[in-house]
């Protein structure tokens, strides 16, 4: 297939110019191919994972509970039409990466995304093949969750040559005569998606997944012969510099110079999980090969990617919470604190005689707002970066709740100034050009010249993030637990009426980079919950069950004082 090479002259050839915009490519047996360039973003992530195993890429791992006298054949069908729709309607999913060269010999990556034909039976052939069934290659008693650091710990499972998605059907669980539960295991590559796309691309499988067989063909036929949405690169969406060329050359002269006077954040306490010794890259212990059919175990990824939780107990989220409404702050701000607190008793218990530097969080921002024009959707990749917020040391003999209180209302402050209406239109342009010019300062362009950004003393102490209730991503039927009467809501015949399936759990994540931990926090029905992924070559594994146990129990103590 013929590409179109774009040439980059200057450092700014990419801001807000249409420079990453789609171009059809007509073939020879008349199809037609979708192409247009990676974005700045984009590519950072492209780049992590070819080079390092699959860094970065994106799992979501969505839990089901199937009620009604449905067979796994009929479950197979419906997965298999579900995940072709889904293909369609996100076409991000079905994209592949291919590699040309630019006059001076660089590579450039672009995105093609084929249109599909009118028959359906060749487009489901095509979606089915990026479909695995663990029960195809004889594994029919499968724990999800090994299953899942399985898949993170060895060779990276998507070649970007062939497709951006997977996804991994886990073998049914039979609960009842009448009911089971089904795992699916998404992995997505980063430069596709972000947490709230991801987010918005499982709830919509899930509710597809609850339409009669007969309309998701219908839905499927429809869509295969219309047109589909391509997503922009976001740096093509970044507000324009409005004015003459002159205009435009002084807002960046001044933008490098504030960037080059701007003060950078204080040093921070280092994050007290660490190992005393951290696995070199690429030398942590192998794990098993028990799923050899189906994973690649003759690479060791650079770092390995863990997954840790915390659940509070009933009374701990019901203090979370009444804490949150008492001092009118986010609940946000109240798990910043939180996460604030257990990290500085950790480290303040592990290494008594250290310094008190501050807590500093890093976490990412949804953009999409600050484009022109706002992009209401999360389709795609579409993500920036904050510099972190700060959080005094607290004295660790002091009430836990007092000190909660202290870090919320702290954090409630610092997370304001990132809120779109606290940011202004200035503010969020100065967002967008701060990592404007970071990604292409990652890339080898020397955007600065001699008014270098004063570096930061430290990296944050841990990075977080809020989602807020699941509820409000994932609307359809939860599985509380019993069976519940299923009836024909979708009408159609009596076989279809038979199927329901609730969502009981979801939980996505990613392959992380050296020394990340990175904890997203939500609130699922009345409790509140964390779950992280983390580098296992620089964490302790021992360190991280006494994280969780403290996360889950922290909010208790002042209680059980009161009642001694």
């Amino acid at each position: 297939m013929s590409i179109i090479v774009k040439e980059e002259k200057h450092w700014l050839d990419r801001y807000a110019s249409g420079f990453h915009g789609w171009t059809c490519h007509t073939q020879a047996d008349h199809g037609c191919h979708s192409s247009r360039n990676i974005g700045l973003v984009e590519s950072g992530f492209d780049d992590d994972g070819r080079n390092f195993e699959g860094r970065a890429d994106v799992h979501g791992l969505l839990k089901l509970h199937i009620e009604g006298s449905y067979s796994e054949e009929n479950l197979r069908e419906r997965i298999e039409l579900v995940w072709a729709n889904l293909l369609l309607r996100y076409p991000m999913l079905r994209a592949t990466v291919i590699e040309s060269h630019r006059s001076n010999g660089t590579p450039q990556r672009h995105f093609t995304i084929k249109k599909p034909g009118i028959n359906r039976g060749e487009y489901l052939a095509q979606s089915t093949s990026t479909i695995v069934q663990l029960k195809d290659h004889t594994y029919y008693h499968v724990d999800p969750a090994d299953f899942l650091k399985h898949a993170e710990n060895t060779s990276r499972i998507l070649n970007p040559a062939q497709t951006q998605s997977k996804l991994f059907v886990l073998p049914p669980d039979p609960r009842s005569e009448s009911s089971f539960q089904v795992s699916l295991m998404f992995i997505i590559a980063h430069e596709i998606t972000d947490g709230l796309t991801m987010y918005n691309w499982l709830p919509h499988f899930h509710s597809l997944l609850n339409q009669p067989i007969s309309s998701l063909r219908k839905t499927l036929d429809s869509s295969l012969t219309h047109g589909f949405h391509l997503p922009p690169a976001q740096e093509d969406l970044y507000p324009p510099i409005i004015g003459s060329l002159a205009r435009q050359r002084w807002h960046w002269l001044l933008f490098r110079i504030l960037r080059h006077i701007r003060r950078p954040l204080p040093r921070a306490f280092p994050n007290p999980l660490s190992r005393q010794h951290p696995f070199p890259p690429g030398s942590a212990p192998r794990l098993p090969p028990s799923y050899p059919t189906i994973l690649d175990y003759s690479t060791v990824p650079p770092l390995l990617t863990y997954r840790a939780y915390a659940v509070l107990p009933p009374q701990a989220s019901a203090t979370f919470l009444s804490l949150t409404k008492d001092l009118n702050v986010s609940p946000g701000a109240t798990a910043f604190a939180l996460l604030g607190l257990v990290m500085q008793t950790l480290h303040a218990s592990l290494h008594p005689t250290a310094p008190r530097d501050p807590f500093i969080a890093s976490f990412p921002l949804n953009p999409r707002s600050y484009f022109q024009p706002p992009v209401t959707e999360a389709a795609s990749l579409m993500l920036a970066f904050s510099d972190g917020i700060v959080l005094p040391f607290l004295p660790p003999d002091l009430p836990v709740i007092g000190r909660l209180r202290v870090l919320a209302k702290r954090a409630q402050r610092e997370l304001r100034r990132w809120q779109k209406r606290e940011l202004g239109e200035k503010g969020k342009r100065d967002v967008l050009g701060n990592l404007y010019c970071w990604t292409q300062e990652r890339r080898g362009w020397d955007v600065q010249g001699e008014y270098n950004v004063r570096p930061r003393e430290s990296g944050a102490t841990c990075g977080v993030s809020w989602l807020g209730k699941v509820e409000d991503f994932i609307r359809g039927p939860r599985w509380e637990g019993g069976d519940t009467k299923v009836n024909n809501e979708n009408g159609g015949d009596d076989r279809e009426a038979e199927f329901k399936a609730l969502w009981v759990d979801v939980d996505n994540g990613v392959r992380v980079r050296e020394r990340e931990f990175l904890a997203v926090g939500v609130i699922m029905g009345e409790s509140v919950r964390f779950a992280v992924s983390y580098d296992g070559n620089a964490y302790d594994e021992e360190l991280i069950r006494k994280w969780e146990k403290t996360m889950e129990t922290i909010l208790l103590e002042d209680s059980e004082r009161a009642r001694l």
